[in-house]
């Protein structure tokens, strides 16, 4: 089972499924949250029905308890028990949460090419490889940011400063190398 947490900005009003005459409201996937991607920092505040708060704090992936639950969970939490942060799930207790997780819709809205936990290639100091840890969203002119662990600039990066890593491209080049290397070892036993 996945865990998902909704965005209230993806709510829109539409036609009942089985009864169209009636309204209900939907909640749209691309203002979603999908619990347990690497890289991902999740800070949450959980509010019980009647708005009194019953946890907050930092949320952070359990692989122990999602073993012992035979894999049928995609995150289980350490800072919570298995039973209290289903029941907090299944009774769909609203939360805040303060996460570096991008939704779909704003990556569409805002063009986001690159993803958190992602490797990247730095155009900008040729250096080599590096992981983004946060993208920022500057609203005024729909501009974005990345934050990646280098020293150079305190890490902020535009996004014609990365490029995606051709894994591929990068196999073929290491197995020409060794293959080239090998030649070589042979030719010098002769």
């Amino acid at each position: 089972m996945g865990t998902i947490f909704h965005d209230d900005r993806g709510l829109h009003e539409g036609p009942k499924w089985d009864k169209p005459e009636e309204k209900m409201m939907y909640k749209s996937l691309e203002w979603s949250i999908w619990f347990g991607g690497q890289g991902r920092i999740y800070r949450i505040r959980i509010f019980n029905k009647r708005g009194r708060i019953v946890y907050e704090g930092p949320l952070t992936r359990d692989k122990i308890k999602i073993g012992k639950e035979k894999y049928r969970y995609n995150f289980l939490p350490k800072e919570l028990t298995t039973k209290q942060w289903l029941s907090y799930c299944e009774k769909e207790y609203k939360v805040e949460l303060y996460t570096n997780e991008i939704t779909e819709a704003l990556k569409k809205e805002y063009n986001i090419k690159f993803d958190i936990g992602e490797v990247v290639r730095d155009d900008l100091t040729s250096e080599g490889d590096v992981v983004i840890l946060n993208i920022t969203l500057g609203e005024k002119n729909k501009t974005v940011g990345y934050w990646v662990n280098s020293q150079y600039l305190m890490g902020g990066r535009h996004p014609w400063e990365i490029s995606k890593v051709d894994w591929k491209k990068r196999y073929e080049e290491d197995m020409k190398k060794n293959e080239q290397a090998r030649k070589k070892d042979e030719n010098s036993n002769d």
